[in-house]
Parts: C-alpha cells; structure tokens; sequence
C-alpha cells in the first residue's frame, strides 16, 4: 500500500515541482526548502519504484555535474552567494527526470509535455515585456521597440530589477530553446492539418493549431525584439540545420551549397585579410571593433568579448579541478584578473561562453559532464530519428526531432558568445527541453529494439 502511493505520488512529480518553483527565486532558507523536496521526492521514487530517479541516458552525467555542482560549495568564498545557482541546478534536474519519466509514458502526455514548454516560453516572453528594457542597436527594430516601448507604463519595467530589468540577451538565449521548436511544429500543423483534423476532432484541431501559430509568431517576434546578436545568428543556424533536416532528400544540393559558400568565405579571407573581412561583418551588424571599440560600452564589443574569453580561461588555469564556485567570476574577475576595456564597476554576470562558463563554475570535470549532456542529447535525438518510422505518428516524431534540434543547435551557437549560466532563474526551461528529449526517446525506444529484432531475425532466415 505504502510503495503504490509512493508510486503515485512520485508519477506527479513533475506537477508539484512547477508549484514550488517561485520558492528557488527567494533567500537562502526558502531554497533549501527546495533542496528538501527533492529529496523527499527521490526518495519516495525509491520507495515507489526501486530507483531514486527513472533511469535515462543522462543519468551517469548528471550523476558527476551534480558532484561537481557539490564540489564548487567547496570551493567557492561565499557559500551564500553560490546557493542561488547551486539550487538552481539541483531543481533543474529535479525538473528533468520528472519531465522525462511522465512525457515518456505515452505519446499523449508526450504531447502534453511539448505545449508546456512551449507555455513556458510564452510565460518568459509575459515576463520579459514587463521587465526588459529593450534595447535598440538595429535600426529598423529599434523603431518598433520604441514605438513598443511607449505603450508601456515604465513602472513596470522595474519587474525586472532596478538595474534597468531583464538583460534582453539573456531572454534572447532563453527562447532560443523555444522558438525553433515552435517554428518546427506549427509548420507540421499546417501540413498535417487533414489528418490533425481526423484525429482530434475540429475545435481541437483548429485550436492547436492557434496555439503553435500564436506561439511561433510571439516568440520568434520577442527573439527579434531583443536585437541579441548572438540570438539571431544562432537562430539562424538553427533554422538552417532544421531546413537540411526537412530536406534530407535533396542533400547533394545543401552539402554543394555549404562548400561553395566554404570556398567563396575563404577566398574573401585570403584576399581581403582576417582582419578586414571581421571588422567589416561586426560593423554591419551594429558591433563596434577597432578604435570605434573604445567609445563604446566594453562589454558589447568584440574586443571586449575576447578580453572576457581570455580572463575566464585564466580562472580556468588558477581552479581546474574544483572550479571556483558557481556566480563566482563576476565577483573575482575584476580583482584577480583585472581588464582594460571594461570598467571596474561593470558586472560582468558570467563568462559569456557557455562552456567556459561551465569550467568557471564547476572546474574541468564540470565541463566534461556538460558537454556529455548535449552529445548524449543528440544522440537521443538521432535514436528517435530512426525509430519514428515506426510509429503510429511518424511525420510528427520526424517533426519534434527537428524542433528540438533546431532548438539545442541554435543555443549552443549563440552560447559561444553569450550564456544563460547554469543555475539561472529560466534555466528549468532548459532542463524542460532535455526531459522532452529523454522522454521521446524512451517512448520510441521499444519500437526501434523490435525493429533491430526483427530485422536480425530476417537476416538469420535469410541465411
């Protein structure tokens, strides 16, 4: 009796974990509150089940960031000041293995799962509106966002703190790990709508496909609000790697296209210079280089981004094994690695490179488990990839792929010159993502092992 209601319980994991998420935005006291349910919450899996979290391919690294996430309050000067982020990324986790172990139970909750990322993304971009101070670098977008900007009362944009409220980069990077899939989505919607409409009965079908029109149009537009530059160019990459995926069949003419493109870059380089054809290119995108740099603000620039680059791997070099401490670098940067292009009084949030950031926080070993995460990540991807033939629903499964795809693609692009730190407030969305994958895969799993049955069976026949 005792281990079914465990069971039962630790099945609605995920719904309680969502209730309990404002508790991780307040103090210390609060947030070990969370730390406690978790806890609870595992071991009542185990009790329930025999496993203190479902078992997924991700496990083994998350089993050594969450060590390493342990090791870095060793490390770290102020334990109080490292908590938040600590916290942070045990609930993220907490967030993942809920999400997969209910989304990979049928392809209904699976469904289900999908559209609460997305709303979580349109909670992001509610949040954003109220509380970013939209900045206005391109032109033609800066017109939109003023006119934008003067419909809205300014008291509200204190929500997003007194420093002039959310960094639109950072909200850039967050719907990056929506709008792509959203894009990937919609786009099968209105292909797919005959039979969508079959399926699920008219009112619904017109309504979802309401729902992933409006979703798509808001964040993708919010993504432009934030004129990230980093933003775009990863959802660019995204969409591209999202066309070669929808155009598989045509990938002489992609891969043809990719090395001319290769060879026309790299012409323009011999005979323009680096240097040159890199002013250039940041110069049209708004990014001052050179002694335009100077009479800028440091931190936006290119030389100023590689100075940044250089102090995070000097930290990386002073703590290799442990780290120095999660939120740490924006403390130390400027006393043990003073910079010349940016004042001492900017607040340098983070390294911005996620995975510099990454061994900032939790050393080399950290880096190492991260990085295991996104390669273990696509490789889940690819496995459902294959095993979606087989499914009832396979034109949607090919669908979500490449959403997803898009989606991880399209950040870790734009976090190479900018980050959302581990441990950051919306950084459950990024762990919602993972556990939409980890679910995907478990619910496509059996299909592809019976695929590989059958086909060896075949084959043992056939011999």
């Amino acid at each position: 009796m005792i281990r079914r209601a465990c069971a039962a319980v630790s099945h609605w994991e995920w719904l309680f974990l969502l209730f309990v998420l404002p508790l991780t935005f307040l103090g210390v006291t609060w947030q070990t509150a969370v730390l406690l349910i978790l806890l609870l919450f595992w071991l009542l899996r185990r009790i329930g089940t025999g496993h203190f979290v479902p078992p997924t391919p991700l496990n083994t690294s998350l089993l050594v960031l969450l060590m390493m996430v342990l090791v870095s309050l060793w490390a770290t000067f102020d334990i109080a000041f490292s908590f938040g982020k600590v916290v942070g990324v045990f609930y993220g986790v907490g967030i993942y293995f809920a999400w997969a172990d209910w989304s990979g139970r049928s392809a209904g909750r699976l469904g289900w799962a999908v559209l609460g990322l997305l709303a979580a993304g349109l909670g992001v971009v509610g949040l954003s509106f109220l509380g970013t101070s939209w900045p206005r670098k391109l032109p033609l977008l800066g017109q939109v966002v003023a006119a934008v900007q003067a419909r809205i009362p300014a008291r509200l944009l204190t929500l997003g703190g007194p420093d002039g409220g959310f960094n639109p980069n950072q909200v850039a990077g967050v719907l990056l790990w929506v709008a792509p899939l959203a894009l990937a989505l919609v786009a099968m919607a209105v292909v797919d709508f005959g039979a969508m409409k079959r399926r699920l009965r008219w009112p619904t079908a017109v309504l979802l496909l309401l729902f992933l029109a409006g979703s798509f149009v808001t964040l993708t537009g919010s993504l432009l609000l934030t004129q990230s530059r980093g933003g775009l160019l990863g959802y660019g990459v995204g969409l591209l790697l999202m066309a070669g995926l929808a155009l598989r069949r045509y990938w002489r003419w992609l891969a043809a296209g990719v090395v001319v493109a290769g060879l026309a870059a790299a012409v323009l380089l011999y005979t323009q210079g680096a240097s040159t054809v890199t002013t250039a290119v940041f110069a049209q995108a708004g990014i001052p280089t050179g002694d335009e740099a100077a009479l800028a603000d440091g931190i936006n620039t290119l030389n100023g981004r590689m100075e940044i680059w250089s102090r995070a791997i000097y930290g990386i070099q002073d703590f290799p094994f442990t780290g120095m401490g999660m939120n740490n670098f924006r403390r130390v940067v400027h006393i043990l690695y003073p910079l010349f292009l940016i004042s001492p009084d900017t607040d340098i949030a983070h390294a911005h490179n996620h995975l510099l950031q990454a061994a900032l926080d939790l050393g080399i070993p950290g880096l190492i488990a991260y990085l295991a995460l996104w390669l273990g990540s696509a490789a889940m991807l690819w496995q459902v990839w294959r095993a979606a033939a087989q499914q009832a629903q396979s034109r949607w499964y090919r669908a979500l792929v490449i959403g997803l795809a898009g989606s991880l693609a399209a950040y870790f692009v734009y976090g190479l010159l900018d980050t959302v730190a581990l441990g950051a407030k919306p950084g459950f969305i990024f762990w919602m993502l993972f556990g939409v994958i980890a679910g995907s895969r478990r619910l496509t799993a059996g299909s592809e092992t019976a695929e590989i049955t059958n086909r060896g069976a075949r084959e043992e026949r056939g011999g």
